[in-house]
């Protein structure tokens, strides 16, 4: 956020620069924190929607493709270890 807030007072620097010397502006405290309470809300706004989307994730359970995938995962390992033993027993 605050790296945010830096890019935005150093656009509004060169900005000033730019423009020359009669029309300089300076940043005081009520403008940075003004930049920061409108940052906050649009980074808000446009996260809002992730948030819901977690949110749903997180009270669904235990769903079945997770269900599928750890059965899959315990018939890997006893593959893995069937495997193991096949070798152990011609050598």
């Amino acid at each position: 956020m605050r790296t945010l807030l830096s890019c935005l007072a150093a656009l509004l620097f060169i900005g000033a620069v730019l423009t020359g010397p009669t029309q300089a502006a300076t940043l005081d405290d009520e403008d940075l924190q003004r930049i920061e309470r409108l940052v906050d809300k649009s980074v808000a706004k446009r996260l809002a929607p992730v948030q819901r989307s977690l949110a749903m994730m997180r009270d669904q359970g235990v769903t079945p493709t997770e269900v599928a995938g750890g059965i899959g995962y315990i018939v890997g390992i006893g593959g893995l270890l069937a495997y193991a033993a096949s070798r152990r027993r011609r050598d």
